[in-house]
């Protein structure tokens, strides 16, 4: 075991095209992988744009249920 490990920070903006802001999610850890990073460390809503200034239930469907296919991916990409 390493007694080292590097982590990656990735910080993003986000739109409403959740596929895109996936995608780019996806690129920075593959661009954090190749600079050496061991743990990359994404936002917590790295999907959608923040939406938490206040509560609003139209939100709660951009909740994504695990496991389900964005941790599936984000698991092979691990």
């Amino acid at each position: 075991m390493k007694s080292l490990i590097t982590v990656s920070a990735v910080q993003q903006a986000c739109a409403l095209d959740r596929e895109s802001n996936f995608n780019t999610s996806l690129a920075l850890i593959d661009e954090a992988a190749a600079q050496g990073a061991d743990l990359v460390v994404l936002p917590e809503l790295h999907l959608d744009p923040y939406f938490c200034q206040s509560q609003t239930p139209d939100f709660f469907a951009l909740a994504q249920p695990i496991p389900g296919s964005t941790t599936d991916i984000l698991s092979e990409v691990a």
